[in-house]
């Protein structure tokens, strides 16, 4: 714990990965200095078509944005998810919607590219000024 709170005063963001799996715990969420909390793509899979996963999501999204977090979707590769994501204010996603796996040189021209078009999240948006 220690260490982190280290990292994060250098400037590091802190991020737990793949929430909601695995041993991701809620109390994690309490216990570590976090900035980031990314929900895993089995959830956002099918979250078009999933009651259930519309629900874990949409609490995921809602409890971060509670504890002052920002919210990355992983996995996202169709246009219906990214609007639903959209519609609950996540503020990021990931996956192959925005590009497949690149080689270095091919990633700085993507990241020039992206920041040229680049917009506020929607969290940047909604919070008051």
């Amino acid at each position: 714990m220690l260490n982190l709170r280290k990292y994060k005063q250098c400037g590091f963001r802190i991020a737990i990965d793949d929430f909601g799996t695995g041993y991701s715990s809620l109390s994690y969420l309490l216990q570590f200095p976090l900035d980031t909390l990314k929900i895993d793509r089995a959830f956002v899979k099918e979250i078009t078509r999933g009651k259930r996963n519309r629900a874990i999501v949409t609490a995921l999204s809602t409890l971060s944005f509670h504890l002052g977090l920002t919210t990355i979707a992983e996995g996202v590769e169709l246009e219906s998810q990214r609007d639903y994501l959209d519609a609950l204010n996540i503020d990021e996603i990931q996956g192959f919607l925005i590009a497949r796996p690149l080689v270095p040189e091919r990633l700085l021209e993507f990241m020039r590219a992206y920041e040229a078009d680049a917009q506020p999240s929607p969290r940047q948006a909604r919070e008051p000024s």
